[in-house]
């Protein structure tokens, strides 16, 4: 570590949101501390190696003395999108970023980390206990909130939905299973985004019920269907509200919904912003690649195509999901809450 490098990151995290806690070493309790100007932040699609760049400074500190330099921070509102993947949050995050100017950190790598030693502890092979896992959130939360901002979780974060800051509001974007396997199934990476969490959500599963069937005799549709289950049952079991946000519905009329979404997550936005968002750029491009020409009405078709292209897997999906989501509480509930058209 160099320590003159990370004492003036120290010294200015508190009122500089420029200075962003990039990465979080559990073995070794520190903090990769890097300097991320604001405008870089808000483009980034994601806050992971992308959103660095060569030219990018930084310095690990240990954790204690982070959270010494966090009490200074006046911590602002906060926020949290969470969501199972491939349902329309990066494109809100945008959105609520541009009707309401507050900063929208898309995936931070420190919460995902958490979120995997949260899953590893329910098997006894996490490095936190979960009240060290509850300071270290709360240290992350107090830096994330300077100035207000709104997290976009990676979609592995669930399960830690009743860790986040008591008066943080959270919204569930959601898509209904069908949909949601159609759009994984027919992705041109989706052996990757399948396997990626497939060993961590099976140990969050068998925390709440038993597998029909061991991770390696799983089609994709079925790991489809782990995914979206996995991560929607653990939103049913939550002890704190939760917004739910159906995607379908937010782009069936999406200006009332953002306004709706804005006031509920505590950045409310007047009439002219959220008209200003929706007929602005972002609505007619990809929100993960920007360069791309992509819509509502594009996204209709591809669905279409690849509902009939993948409808064998996307049956045996469904088939799975009906017959393991049954078979525990929360399943069922998420079934029934986030299922229907």
């Amino acid at each position: 570590m160099n320590s003159a490098a990370a004492q003036s990151f120290l010294a200015t995290l508190a009122r500089d949101p420029a200075v962003y806690p990039f990465q979080v070493d559990l073995v070794g309790d520190q903090v990769f501390l890097a300097s991320i100007p604001l405008e870089r932040q808000a483009e980034a699609i994601f806050l992971d190696q992308r959103a660095l760049t060569p030219q990018t400074k930084g310095a690990w500190a240990p954790w204690r003395e982070v959270a010494r330099a966090a009490r200074e921070a006046h911590a602002g509102n906060l926020a949290y999108l969470l969501h199972a993947g491939h349902c329309g949050s990066t494109l809100l995050s945008r959105l609520i970023e541009a009707a309401t100017g507050a900063r929208a950190l898309r995936e931070p790598l420190p919460l995902r980390a958490l979120a995997e030693d949260a899953a590893d502890a329910r098997f006894g092979a996490s490095f936190l206990t979960s009240q060290m896992r509850a300071e270290r959130l709360a240290v992350l939360e107090r830096i994330w909130s300077r100035g207000g901002a709104v997290i976009k979780a990676t979609s592995i974060c669930c399960g830690l939905v009743d860790e986040f800051r008591a008066d943080a509001p959270v919204a569930f974007i959601y898509v209904r299973p069908e949909i949601f396997l159609t759009l994984l199934l027919g992705g041109a990476n989706t052996h990757l985004d399948l396997r990626n969490f497939a060993k961590m959500r099976v140990r969050r599963m068998l925390s709440k019920t038993r597998l029909p069937t061991p991770l390696e005799t799983m089609t994709p549709g079925e790991l489809a269907a782990m995914s979206w289950l996995v991560e929607a049952s653990s939103i049913a079991a939550a002890k704190r509200r939760v917004i739910d946000v159906n995607f379908d519905r937010f782009l069936a009329d999406p200006a009332p919904a953002l306004s709706a979404l804005c006031r509920a997550l505590g950045f409310p936005a007047d009439d002219a912003a959220i008209g200003a968002a929706i007929e602005g750029p972002i609505m007619r491009r990809y929100a993960k690649a920007p360069e791309i020409a992509y819509d509502a009405s594009t996204r209709a078709e591809i669905i279409a195509e690849d509902g009939v292209r993948c409808r064998e897997e996307i049956n045996r999906g469904l088939r799975w999901l009906e017959r393991v989501g049954a078979t525990f509480p929360a399943g069922d509930e998420a079934l029934s809450r986030f299922g229907a058209p």
